[in-house]
């Protein structure tokens, strides 16, 4: 049977409707008798796939029979295939459901919900109610756009769903008043998941991910509120909690879903109601703690910190508040020693919201629950164990949150926290020296010294305060990795703070540091900590220290402030005279030297004066020498492998060189000297490196008008350009494994693309220069260009983003830049262009930023086309193009109507743009099509469908007028939401 499934594959591929009929019989006889649970999972795989591939040529009777099939194949008791094979049962019947919903929802509904009395396996029916629910739900379902999905999830919502958590909540009642539940944990957890589905339902379109979950209430609808404050219900999941320990996770998380559910819901009186029964059941929570399990305690952390997300105001105002607050202080003590990630964040995410919401210290509510924020605040200063590093943003998270409960009462626990970190940093550095230093030791200098940090960064930075420095008297000595990371958290924390444009030279903090370490000043503290991240830098053996001393390298280099300080200082006629290989041996990872560089060419060009020539000459000794020694090498030398791999290491240096200053001709003659080196196969160096070169990021290559300069970069950039782009066009791909398709071609392909899109778009080359003196070379680029995109079929520049990106960007500057300059662009070219913009805004894998490439493409090429129609010009090439690929352009017009009516791109006005021109020149086509749409649609809709679509060339005319584009792209705004709100509509 699977056999003769496979064998129907390719005519179901070719929407072939017998073909495909007859494999949805052959899957519906497998799921129907089959007793193995492989060919249940197999076929039941493969049928969901076809569904969603081959949804609008499925009949409606098919669906229906797979669904009937479904529930009477898990409906039988005797059914063995396993919870492996229930599941794709389920989904399965799930996504025929979700499918089917809009052509027969009573069909669907009444195989859910029987009205006829007929009874389905408890577990069976529990699996495939929440199967259901969650495909409703979900924003990836399997209808194809978003209005579709939104207007089958919104007849749900209103007509079953309420019905189907009514249902699943009394049978959750009834089984732990008969004992079922404790018998049969695994139906219980099953049921608490129903639940959790349906109160996390999307319920009006936001469909938040998983970060923000924990953020924000859950908008029940009103008719839900009876169902939301019974109390027999919480009272029953409360024993729950007892009852069936396995199921303490769910039965928590049903728990913070009803908690969270959204304040508007309530009246005033009503809230503060609904708010005194949470908080009684949160204390009998608190009060049995210890009888959760392990996973039970988190979970209850985080409902606390999920209810106070939304209720934290009103748990502060009630009469239940300050036991609730006392209980959580005792809890939240006691669990800070133990440190466990999955708690920790939610336990100072909830006293972060009970310090918001408290105002400060010296309100009524601040002076009634302070004594507790500040018994918390103790507990984590106290902390002296290990704290997860294993994620850096968990730590920032708590960090942070730390930051503001302590700040809360400052007061009272900054001395605590000056002595603890005192007291351990003074038993680190008494203890004995180099790495016999302990690593408790070292851990316990590190926490404090986070939260030092943590605080520092938590000031506002034009706030006066004591805060005492570390001690950095022995900045030339390496730590710990622990101790390290943390000295590295400080100093971008002190920077923030205190190293800013809004921070005084001279604040009162360093009146107190200069008693300790004699740093009385911005610049001093800049260069105590500089140098610190120098030593570790040139000695620190860890890559995570390496790494993080990097970014708060690059963050100092960078600064407004930091990076004028070290100009002015010692510390880059170092960095100047030293910084090559020998003097930072540690740096090898190429990133991170990148970096570095990058960061002491920020330095050197940052306030250029009568030195900076000096310094550059200086900088730059070095690679100089490096260039000199290959030019007296032969070609078979230069073909070496250590060569090689010692020219591409000079070429990524070369990379980080203030390009803006360099002497160019060096390069180039380096290059002559280098041909050799320049082959198929070891040119990605060499070619980053022009790429690099030619970019004019910020301006930075500006040369006067009367200027050669660009025009040489152009003439001997394209010409490295040219050789390398016509060696790639006549390889073989058919002698290349297509896995090494990438490395070997497509690579180099889009390096280059990248190349011409920065010196075509640079702006500092006069390109009527060479037609006037006729100099073939800009047409010589051009061709290459075209021929190395012709090369790259749109299937592999699908495949690969960063070659579809290098190619889109690369059209996007020519056709708005150089368009008008070309005498002559073969057809070929002009429709691939066409049908990989086409092809790039229907990936719907693809980033937005890809599809509003495509859009300027299609914009530059049309409203070039329409203007010169509208002004009476002479046809041109581009015009000539056009009409020979009217095909490709209504093609192109189809696309980006459907995309702008029918779904939601993030883009949509980049997507506008070029459909106006598209109109204008396919008025004749648009016409057609509109009426085709509004054939296609059902009798009921189609004159309200028309009405909108029709709407869309209201006040618009045959102009490309900014005001007249603005008109159109606000006319289709208000087709799409007239179409989405008809959608979202109840049938």
């Amino acid at each position: 049977m699977l056999a003769q499934i496979e064998e129907g594959l390719a005519s179901a591929a070719a929407k072939d409707a017998g073909a495909l009929g007859q494999i949805v019989q052959r899957c519906i006889l497998v799921l129907e008798q089959s007793t193995q649970s492989f060919a249940i999972m197999w076929v039941g795989g493969y049928l969901k796939k076809l569904i969603a591939t081959q949804q609008s040529q499925i009949p409606l009777a098919d669906l229906v029979a797979i669904n009937n099939t479904v529930i009477r194949r898990i409906s039988q008791p005797s059914f063995s295939g396993g919870r492996a094979s229930l599941n794709v049962l389920c989904s399965i019947s799930a996504a025929v459901t979700v499918l089917g919903w809009g052509r027969s929802e009573e069909v669907f509904a009444n195989a859910l919900l029987p009205s006829d009395g007929t009874s389905y396996p408890q577990n069976a029916w529990v699996l495939l109610l929440q199967a259901v629910v969650q495909e409703m739900s979900q924003e990836k379902s399997i209808l194809k756009g978003f209005p579709k999905h939104r207007k089958t999830a919104v007849s749900f919502r209103d007509s079953h769903l309420l019905s189907i958590f009514r249902g699943g909540s009394q049978m959750f009642r009834d089984s732990a008043a008969s004992g079922t539940l404790a018998q049969q944990p695994s139906f219980a957890r099953n049921l608490l998941l129903l639940l959790i589905e349906c109160l996390s339902f999307d319920f009006i379109g936001i469909n938040p991910d998983e970060s923000s979950d924990d953020q924000g209430s859950v908008h029940i609808p009103t008719n839900w509120k009876e169902d939301i404050q019974d109390q027999m219900f919480l009272s029953v999941l409360c024993n729950s909690l007892i009852s069936v320990p396995d199921c303490q996770p769910e039965i928590l998380d049903t728990l913070a879903s009803i908690f969270c559910t959204r304040r508007s819901l309530f009246s005033d009186s009503e809230r503060e109601q609904f708010t005194a029964t949470n908080l009684q059941v949160l204390r009998d929570i608190l009060n049995f703690f210890d009888s959760l399990s392990e996973d039970g305690q988190h979970r209850l952390y985080r409902l606390i910190s999920r209810f106070l997300s939304v209720y934290s105001s009103d748990a502060l105002k009630s009469a239940n508040g300050e036991e609730f607050v006392r209980l959580f202080m005792a809890r939240s003590v006691s669990s800070i020693p133990a440190w466990h990630d999955a708690q920790i964040i939610h336990i100072v995410q909830a006293w972060n919201r009970l310090v918001d919401s408290s105002g400060s210290a010296a309100s009524d509510l601040g002076t009634k629950y302070g004594p507790y924020v500040v018994a918390v605040a103790q507990a984590l200063i106290r902390f002296d164990g290990k704290f997860g590093r294993d994620s850096e943003e968990l730590l920032s998270q708590v960090l942070d949150s730390c930051a503001n409960v302590i700040r809360f009462d400052y007061a009272n626990v900054a001395d605590m926290l000056s002595e603890r970190f005192k007291s351990s940093a003074n038993a680190f550095i008494s203890g004995s020296p180099g790495p016999e230093r302990s690593d408790s030791a070292a851990l316990s200098c590190s926490w404090p010294t986070l939260l030092i940090a943590a605080v520092i960064g938590a000031r506002a930075p034009y706030q006066l305060s004591s805060m005492d420095l570390i001690n950095t008297a022995n900045r030339g000595t390496l730590f710990r990795d622990e101790l390290e990371l943390s000295l590295i958290y400080f100093a971008l924390q002190f920077k923030r703070s205190y190293l800013c444009d809004t921070g005084s030279r001279r604040a009162a903090l360093f009146e107190t540091v200069a008693q300790y370490c004699s740093i009385s000043s911005q610049d001093q503290a800049t260069i105590s900590i500089f140098d610190k991240l120098l030593v570790n830098l040139r000695f620190a053996t860890s890559s995570l220290v390496l790494e993080k001393t990097m970014e708060a390298f690059t963050d100092f280099t960078s600064g407004s402030v930091t990076s004028k300080m070290l100009k002015k200082s010692q510390v880059i006629i170092f960095l100047v005279q030293n910084h090559s290989s020998e003097h930072f041996s540690r740096i090898t990872d190429q990133k991170l030297l990148q970096q570095f560089f990058a960061g002491i060419t920020k330095l050197l060009i940052l306030e250029s004066d009568e030195s900076f020539d000096k310094e550059l000459y200086i900088f730059l000794a070095p690679l100089q020498t490096n260039i000199e020694q290959y030019k007296g090498m032969s070609d078979s030398e230069l073909l070496e492998p250590v060569v090689r791999a010692e020219i591409c290491k000079l070429f990524r240096k070369l990379r980080q060189a203030p390009v803006e200053r360099l002497a160019i001709m060096s390069v180039f003659v380096a290059k002559k000297h280098f041909q050799p080196f320049f082959d198929l196969d070891d040119n990605v160096a060499a070619l980053r490196f022009f790429h690099e070169f030619v970019w004019n990021k910020s301006g930075r290559l500006n040369f006067d008008v009367n200027s050669a300069s660009g025009v040489v970069i152009f003439r001997e950039v394209s010409q490295v350009a040219n050789e390398i782009g016509l060696a790639l066009i006549k390889s073989d791909l058919a002698s290349i494994p297509e896995s090494q398709y990438w490395p070997k071609v497509f690579k180099r392909i889009s390096i280059i693309l990248n190349l011409l899109k920065n010196i075509l778009g640079g702006r500092y080359v006069c390109f009527g220069v060479f037609a006037l003196y006729n100099d073939p070379v800009l047409a010589n680029t051009l061709s290459v260009m075209f021929g190395l995109s012709r090369f790259i079929e749109a299937r592999y520049l699908l495949a690969r983003l960063a070659t579809l990106q290098a190619f889109l960007g690369v059209w996007a500057v020519f056709t708005g830049e150089q368009l008008m300059l070309v005498e002559d662009l073969d057809i070929e070219t002009f429709s691939h262009v066409l049908e990989c913009c086409n092809a790039a805004i229907l990936d719907l894998s693809a980033h937005s930023l890809v599809s509003s490439q495509a859009c300027t493409i299609i914009d530059n090429i049309f409203t070039h086309v329409c203007q010169r129609h509208i002004r009476g010009k002479a046809p041109d090439v581009i015009f000539a193009r056009v009409q020979q690929t009217a095909h490709h352009c209504r093609a192109l017009l189809a696309t980006l109507f459907d995309k702008l009516v029918n779904e939601d791109p993030p883009n949509q006005w980049s997507m506008t743009r070029p459909l106006l021109p598209l109109v204008l020149l396919f008025s004749d086509f648009f016409q057609s099509y509109v009426e085709q749409l509004i054939a296609e649609q059902r009798s009921q809709n189609q004159e309200a469908f028309g009405n909108a679509i029709l709407s869309v060339m209201e006040g618009v005319t045959l102009s490309l007028e900014t005001r007249n584009r603005d008109r159109f792209t606000t006319n289709v705004s208000h087709v799409r939401r007239r179409i989405l709100l008809e959608a979202s509509s109840p049938s």
